[in-house]
């Protein structure tokens, strides 16, 4: 299944810390048994940190869901996805038009003159 764009802001957030996003979505019809993942990548397939797998029963309009995830703790520029699932069949994927940022700043050296 191709992954479709969604808009996304592009976050500066920090090492280790935990986030909630909300993904608002429809699945149709209502009283399907469903879960949804967000994940973080830095090349699309290997997951840096997750939300695992957050069950909801789809509602047949759209409704609110709230991923919780725990920010890689090492530093970059990680591809934000979505997969919404029913019945163990992958209904849709998606890949943000943005990435979230995760801030390192190396060990300076200073020198006196």
């Amino acid at each position: 299944m191709e992954r479709q764009p969604m808009t996304m802001e592009d976050p500066i957030l920090m090492a280790s810390s935990v986030h909630s996003a909300t993904a608002s979505l429809t699945v149709t019809p209502s009283g399907m048994a469903c879960t949804a993942e967000l994940f973080l990548s830095l090349n699309g397939t290997t997951k840096a940190a997750t939300s695992g797998h957050v069950s909801f029963t789809s509602s047949g309009g759209q409704q609110s869901i709230t991923l919780s995830v725990t920010m890689p703790s090492v530093g970059g520029s990680y591809g934000v996805y979505l997969d919404i699932e029913a019945g163990g069949y992958l209904l849709a994927a998606y890949q943000a038009t943005e990435n979230v940022i995760i801030p390192t700043v190396s060990l300076p050296v200073i020198v006196w003159a």
